[in-house]
């Protein structure tokens, strides 16, 4: 019989708490610190084991989730006609399937540095970290690293350089929504980005973003489709964690060296679905 992982926890939580009870008896009182020690031991590694099994499940549920979002969207970035019963000859042209960077006008997926993606983003971040702030040493502990690097991390967060002002600006990604849901704020959705070029996905993150109200009502109206054109003005958002000093299982918010994480502000412009034509092409809905 398979039992969940949380109520097996539960399960082992209750014997640690069963073994830290008194037991009777003169004999048993003497051998007591051993035995918990012993005990207190094997448990703390079978829930360390636990622990370990569940995060690899959630992870591999994010990972089909995400797996799930690119085949839709390269289901319908490939719809084509009827398929053509005819076999091709060696010297006839087989029809060769669109691009994701084939449907739209080439020019509005020009290359824009940093923020080609979030993925993108995130590396040219965590590059600007290591050439301002370099290796933290964590030697001495996470306090006394903090206190040599406090200075340098404050100046560095306001990202002035010359090399940092590239991580604003707009950008055009083409995206898979996952799920659309009203908060006290307005509209959200989570979406995972594409690549142009193989319409995978980027990579396994996502990303939650607060839409303004006239694109949220548009999105209503055209809720089905599944691929989207996001044109939006992207800002990276740091984050000082006093108490992180790696990335951790789930690694979120994204983690950009000891002390800081990155979170994202985009601001959307326009969110334009990606509408497939019989022929197998597709084009940017006006």
């Amino acid at each position: 019989m398979n039992i969940p992982g949380r109520v097996l926890l539960g399960l082992v939580a209750l014997t640690v708490f069963i073994a830290l009870s008194p037991m009777p008896g003169a004999a048993a009182q003497e051998e007591l610190p051993i035995e918990l020690r012993q005990q207190i031991d094997r448990l703390n590694q079978r829930i360390a084991e636990l622990e370990e099994q569940l995060t690899s499940s959630d992870q591999r549920v994010m990972e089909l989730e995400a797996e799930n979002a690119a085949l839709r969207a390269e289901l319908a970035a490939r719809q084509t006609a009827p398929a053509n019963t005819t076999t091709p000859t060696p010297t006839q042209n087989s029809p060769t399937e669109p691009s994701l960077s084939d449907l739209i006008d080439p020019a509005v997926l020009q290359a824009t540095g940093p923020r080609t993606s979030p993925t993108a983003l995130l590396r040219a971040v965590q590059s600007d970290y290591e050439r301002v702030i370099g290796v933290v040493d964590l030697s001495e502990g996470a306090d006394a690293a903090l206190r040599s690097v406090r200075r340098e991390l404050l100046e560095w967060i306001e990202l002035d350089s010359e090399e940092a002002k590239a991580f604003t600006g707009p950008a055009h990604w083409i995206v898979a929504i996952e799920w659309i849901t009203p908060t006290d704020d307005g509209t959200e959705i989570r979406v995972v980005t594409l690549d142009p070029g193989t319409g995978r996905v980027v990579d396994q993150r996502r990303l939650d973003i607060l839409l303004p109200e006239a694109v949220a009502r548009e999105l209503e109206t055209q809720s089905n489709q599944d691929l989207w054109l996001l044109s939006a003005f992207v800002e990276p958002e740091l984050i000082i964690d006093t108490t992180r000093t790696e990335a951790g299982h789930f690694d979120h918010p994204p983690f950009v060296g000891p002390f800081v994480a990155l979170g994202y502000k985009v601001d959307v412009i326009e969110l334009t679905p990606i509408v497939p034509q019989l022929n197998g092409s597709a084009t940017v809905s006006q």
